[in-house]
This record gives structure tokens, sequence and C-alpha cells, in this order.
């Protein structure tokens, strides 16, 4: 995504920190006032969007991401409570979950890599769970290597069986 002539992820600008980071990481030199005007800019529609698509009481937000250059469960553990691991799966595919039921649930068996994140970074990156765990709603991101579609759909499936 572009936005004021740099790269941005967009899953890095749910907190003004994050999207300071993300604005900032591939354009390394800004005026001090173009900066703050994104950031202003940002701060304003986060919240309006956040209002958007937060589901109403116990619902659940499901996300599906696809990842790449590495990444995996492992970028994870230094922020999570609890972690079940299946050894037969790839450690790029894992679901990260912000409520604890909801991770019980989905860890039973050990179908799939199942992340708890229940408790709130040091320092929060952007992300959608952390907006989503600040706000009290139930969480749900389905992480993926990037071109395994097949694999996105057998963890979106899982997790709509299992946790209706």
């Amino acid at each position: 995504m572009v936005y004021y002539y740099t790269k941005i992820d967009p899953n890095r600008i749910f907190s003004r920190s994050g999207s300071f980071k993300t604005l900032t990481k591939f354009k390394l030199e800004w005026e001090p006032r173009t900066i703050k005007k994104a950031l202003i800019e940002l701060d304003q529609e986060r919240e309006k969007f956040l209002d958007i698509i937060f589901p109403d009481s116990r619902s659940i937000l499901i996300s599906v991401h696809n990842n790449f250059r590495g990444y995996s469960l492992r970028n994870e553990l230094k922020i999570h409570t609890k972690v079940s691991i299946n050894p037969m799966e790839n450690l790029r595919d894992f679901i990260i979950c912000t409520d604890p039921d909801d991770f019980d649930t989905l860890s039973k068996g050990r179908h799939y890599n199942v992340i708890l994140q229940d408790q709130l970074p040091e320092e929060d990156d952007g992300s959608l769970s952390w907006a989503a765990l600040r706000n009290g709603i139930r969480y749900i991101n389905i992480e993926a290597r990037l071109g395994w579609l097949s694999q996105q759909k057998k963890m979106l499936k899982f997790v709509e069986e299992r946790l209706n």
C-alpha cells in the first residue's frame, strides 16, 4: 500500500507508534509537519475504521493474512501467553487468538499451530490484534504462507467449525 509517497504495512497502522514506524520504514526523511499531518490523519481515520469493522458484543473479528520472507510463529513467541504447536504443521501457518477460551477451543487436538496473545505488549507495533485486544474484541488472525490459499481456507473452515 502507498501512503504519502511511501510504502506502508496496512496491518501496522492501528496505533500511533505503529503508524510512525511503518511510515518511516521506507521513507527515512520526512518534513516534520508532513509526518505530523499523516499521523493525525491516520489517528482520525483509524477510529472510524475500527468502529466499522469491530463486531458487537461477543462476536469475533477474523482476519486472514499472508506472510512471507521468513515470518513465522517464532516471530510471535516473545509476545505470547500460551502456544500450541502441531509438529506436523509449518510454523509459517498459525492462528493468533486474543481470547483464552478461543485459544483453548482451537488448540484442542493440536490440529494447527495456535498462539494466545491476551496481554498487551510493552511496545505496540500497530497490529490489528493489539487494537482488538485494547478494545475488548475477540480477534482471530489466520496466518498462512503467501500463495497457500488452500491452507488459509482449511484453517478458516476449522476456526468457523470450532467456534460456532
